[in-house]
């Protein structure tokens, strides 16, 4: 067995592909969100970004 340290491509690809669907689920949920805040309150939202910028 090698004394090696670092991760093998599998393991990094494994990663990436549970990543990859994550953000797949978890995307479009964030869109929808936003969407519906823009219909609602769409002044109210430019108001507390513009207060996060500063």
């Amino acid at each position: 067995m090698r004394d090696t340290k670092g991760f093998t491509l599998i393991e990094v690809i494994v990663v990436l592909v549970i990543l990859a669907i994550l953000m797949a689920v978890a995307l479009p949920s964030v869109f929808v969100d936003i969407q519906k805040r823009g219909r609602k309150q769409p002044l109210q939202w430019s108001v507390e970004v513009l207060l996060l910028r500063q």
